[in-house]
């Protein structure tokens, strides 16, 4: 004979409205949760940034710098179309890697790496490859939870 197992009924939610989720941990959850609804109501909640206009006819600069592995995990996502301007420039960056063989000395750091990143400019926020794979993975889901 086999058990049915039943999730129990929940009987609280905890919210705190000042406390906010980075968006690694957020898609983290996002993935595994069964109740798209939810997911969707969240994911819409999610804090937009650098959502003025003239942003988007601007072109991010790419740099290559040392970075610390757990640098440009932010709590809020930005306009798809930055996001896919940044992807684009970072695309555009590895295939110059991939011509010109090596840009950097080997560093001596284990816990820092060169990476390529990208800005806007010194005031506003700075993303590295993978803060922008995870704008692009935000908008990919949000896209599944709509369709």
């Amino acid at each position: 004979m086999q058990t049915k197992l039943v999730p129990a009924d929940r009987t609280t939610v905890i919210f705190w409205p000042d406390i906010s989720i980075l968006l690694s941990d957020l898609l983290r959850w996002a993935k595994v949760t069964p109740n798209i609804r939810l997911v969707k109501a969240t994911l819409n909640a999610n804090p937009k940034a650098m959502s003025d206009r003239i942003l988007i006819g601007r072109e991010p600069l790419c740099r290559r710098e040392s970075v610390d592995q757990a640098d440009f995990d932010y709590n809020f996502v930005v306009p798809l179309e930055l996001v896919r301007t940044m992807e684009r420039v970072l695309i555009e960056e590895k295939r110059h890697d991939r011509r010109i063989k090596s840009l950097l000395q080997p560093l001596d750091v284990s816990k820092s790496t060169a990476e390529i990143v990208v800005s806007y400019g010194k005031q506003l926020k700075e993303f590295r490859s993978r803060a922008v794979f995870r704008q692009t993975n935000f908008y990919a889901i949000s896209q599944l939870c709509s369709s």
